[in-house]
């Protein structure tokens, strides 16, 4: 299997359990093909980290314009905005954040156009235009260590079984060499946030599958799970987990065709006026965009039923995802129905 498929299907699988708590998760490796790519001694690399990062908690911090040579970009991201909103503090340094994540991974996400190593030297290009000569060394040293971590991370075993131990062995063995590779500090803010909806994700999914609970203990479980999450994640979580534990009713009321007005009353008794409110909204949204995924996956089929050779395809498609949706979140939606579609037409095929 190529392996930029398989990063870009872990990830797809990552966002399905977000919005779609309930469908099996897999954990399988992130990864990217990794050649050519120097890294420096990693002992070495966490004590210039140490001298080299500004404080997150600068409050000084000057946003940055780039100034230098821009490199030729993929074909799909031409026209698009550089997602790389870098900071450095009043020294110089680069501010430590995601959004240096964010920056590698804006250009990784065109492999398949063009050569990782090329990719590479494109983002170095770019660094070299946006930072001063006091950040770059460190911001390379980061590039380094996160390609280091995509190719290690493509080593990594999957699950053997689609059992949360299983996911929850593999995450575990995730997290641990991203504090083998990273220093602490620059493991937490890369992937605290990705973290913490993983091992949700994965406690979520062994209450979905527990066959000895009832439906209504598996709705308590879920809410007092959510309740133990930060702030920002239970405030992602809600709508979804709302319409999880609502999905058996509603399905029984749409089936018995009662309208719209009824369905709202059971939710409304169930979770309150402003809980049946969000859960309409969310149906209206989900129906807005099932409209454009379908919309979308019809122009796709046309690019892989035409006869340009698999490269042009690909960046006929990704230029396609890019203009049908405006978000990277909505893109890797996207991404998801592209693969269920595939696997659709294989077990047609068979």
């Amino acid at each position: 299997m190529d392996v930029i498929n398989r990063y870009r299907k872990f990830l797809l699988l990552g966002l399905v359990v977000l919005f779609l708590v309930g469908i099996v998760w897999y954990l399988k490796p992130e990864t990217h093909a990794v050649s050519d790519v120097s890294r420096s001694n990693s002992t070495i690399q966490n004590q210039q980290s140490v001298n080299a990062v500004a404080s997150v908690s600068d409050t000084n911090q000057q946003v940055l314009k780039f100034h230098g040579v821009m490199p030729e970009l993929a074909p799909s991201l031409r026209g698009t905005e550089v997602n790389c909103p870098l900071q450095v503090d009043t020294k110089g340094q680069l501010v430590l954040s995601r959004g240096i994540r964010d920056c590698f991974d804006y250009f990784l996400s065109s492999i398949g156009e063009k050569t990782e190593s090329s990719i590479v030297v494109d983002i170095r290009q770019y660094l070299a235009g946006l930072l001063p000569t006091t950040a770059q060394p460190y911001s390379y040293q980061l590039l380094d260590k996160y390609m280091d971590y995509l190719h290690q991370r493509e080593k990594l075993p999957a699950a053997q079984t689609n059992s949360a131990k299983d996911f929850k062995t593999v995450a575990s063995a995730i997290v641990k060499l991203r504090r083998q590779i990273f220093t602490p500090q620059e493991a937490d803010v890369f992937f605290a946030q990705e973290e913490s909806y993983d091992q949700y994700a994965i406690a979520q999914y062994a209450i979905n599958n527990d066959k000895r609970l009832s439906t209504n203990q598996k709705a308590e479980k879920s809410a007092a799970l959510l309740n133990e999450q930060p702030e920002e994640l239970k405030a992602s979580m809600q709508p979804i987990l709302q319409y999880n534990q609502l999905q058996e009713l509603t399905t029984e009321i749409n089936q018995r065709g009662d309208s719209a007005s009824e369905l709202y009353e059971m939710r409304k008794k169930l979770v309150g006026a402003a809980a049946a409110d969000r859960l309409t909204q969310v149906d209206l949204q989900e129906s807005q965009w099932q409209k454009r995924v379908d919309s979308y996956l019809a122009a796709r089929a046309q690019i892989t039923a035409s006869q340009q050779d698999a490269t042009q395809q690909q960046a006929a498609i990704n230029e396609l995802r890019n203009k049908s949706f405006s978000s990277p979140e909505e893109r890797i939606r996207a991404q998801t129905f592209e693969q269920m579609q595939a696997n659709s037409n294989k077990k047609v095929a068979e």
